[in-house]
């Protein structure tokens, strides 16, 4: 985040997880992201449900509301999404 200023921020690419994609394993379950495959709390099978309906579903809804605390003052928040919603360290924190 540091280098915002000099980039553009159409080029930034920060978090998509449940926002803009989703990842889809073999068995079909749906995950709001990639390294949360551990995770089964925020998956969803799709041999019941629609990706529509996964995707406008609690689980990914309730993935997208998570927020860290530390991100709470940023003035740059709207540009990553609030880093990794996994609670993994994966940001652009300057920090």
């Amino acid at each position: 985040m540091r280098w915002t200023d000099a980039v553009p921020v159409a080029s930034i690419d920060a978090c998509e997880a449940a926002t803009f994609s989703m990842y889809i394993d073999s068995r079909m379950n749906c995950y709001p992201c990639s390294f949360g495959i551990w995770d089964k709390d925020i998956s969803e099978s799709m041999s019941c449900k629609t990706i529509r309906e996964i995707w406008q579903g609690e689980k990914f809804i309730d993935f997208r509301e998570r927020k860290k605390v530390k991100c709470s003052n940023c003035g740059r928040r709207e540009l990553c999404l609030d880093g990794c919603r996994l609670g993994i360290n994966i940001d652009m924190c300057i920090d």
